[in-house]
C-alpha cells in the first residue's frame, strides 16, 4: 500500500490561511483571527531563518550568495521587521 502522506504536496500554513481569510462568507472575527495567526506563523519562520542564519557557516554563506557581515546584519533584526 502507497505511503498517502507523501502523495500530496505541502502548502505553507501562511498559503493556507491567507486563502482561508479571503472567503467572503467567514464572519469577520474569523477572519482577523486567521490573519492574526498569519502574523505569528509568519513571525515564528523569520526568527528560525535567523537563528539557522546566525549558525550557519562562512562557506554555506558564500554559497547562498550573502556575506557573514550580510548575515549579522540580518540576524540583529528583531523578529517583526522583514
Amino acid at each position: 500500500m502507497k505511503d498517502r502522506t507523501m502523495s500530496y504536496i505541502y502548502a505553507q500554513p501562511t498559503d493556507i490561511a491567507l486563502k482561508l481569510s479571503n472567503r467572503a462568507h467567514l464572519p469577520a472575527l474569523s477572519q482577523w483571527a486567521i490573519r492574526f495567526a498569519m502574523v505569528i506563523v509568519t513571525w515564528d519562520d523569520r526568527s528560525k531563518m535567523r537563528y539557522n542564519l546566525r549558525n550557519m557557516p562562512a562557506h554555506q554563506l558564500e554559497d547562498m550568495g550573502i556575506t557573514p557581515e550580510q548575515a549579522r546584519m540580518e540576524c540583529r533584526k528583531p523578529f517583526w521587521k522583514s
